[in-house]
C-alpha cells in the first residue's frame, strides 16, 4: 500500500498549491498592467496638456500677428518650442496682403491702375511729351527751339 500511495503522490501532486501560486502571479501581472496602463494614461494625459499648450502659446503670440500661415504650420507641422517659434514669427515679415485686397486700398488703387491707353500722336506731339516729362523729372527747364 505505501507503494501505490508514493505511486499516486508522484503522479498527482496536489493541485491547490500550484493554482495558488499562479493566481498570485496572475494578479501580480495583473495589477501591474494596470499600474502600467495608468501611469500611461497619465502620462498621455500630461502630454496632451502640453502640446494644447505648446499651440495655444504659438498661435495666440503677438508674433503671430499678420503672420497667421506661418504660425499655423510652426504650430502643427513642427515639434519646435513656442519659443523658438516665437523667434522664428518675430523674424518673418507679415503676410502681404493679396492683390484684391490691394486694390481696395485708394493709394494701392493708383499703383494697381491699368496704364493709360498709347496716344496716336504724331512724332512732333510725342517728342514734346517727352521733353516735358524729362524736364518735370529732372527739374531742368524745357529748352526752347
Amino acid at each position: 500500500m505505501k507503494f501505490f500511495r508514493r505511486l499516486i503522490e508522484m503522479a498527482a501532486p496536489a493541485p491547490a498549491p500550484i493554482i495558488e501560486a499562479l493566481s498570485d502571479v496572475i494578479e501580480t501581472a495583473d495589477a501591474t498592467a494596470t499600474d502600467a496602463t495608468d501611469a500611461t494614461d497619465a502620462t498621455d494625459a500630461e502630454e496632451r496638456r502640453r502640446e494644447k499648450l505648446r499651440l495655444r502659446a504659438i498661435l495666440s503670440c503677438d508674433e503671430a500677428t499678420g503672420r497667421e500661415k506661418l504660425a499655423q504650420y510652426l504650430a502643427v507641422s513642427t515639434d519646435l518650442s513656442a519659443a523658438d517659434a516665437r523667434t522664428i514669427l518675430a523674424a518673418s515679415n507679415r503676410e502681404v496682403p493679396s492683390v484684391e485686397a490691394a486694390k481696395a486700398d485708394p493709394f494701392a488703387k493708383a499703383v494697381w491702375a491699368e496704364p493709360e491707353p498709347q496716344r496716336e500722336d504724331d512724332a512732333e506731339t510725342q517728342i514734346k511729351r517727352i521733353r516735358a516729362a524729362y524736364a518735370f523729372a529732372s527739374g531742368q527747364p524745357i529748352a526752347r527751339e
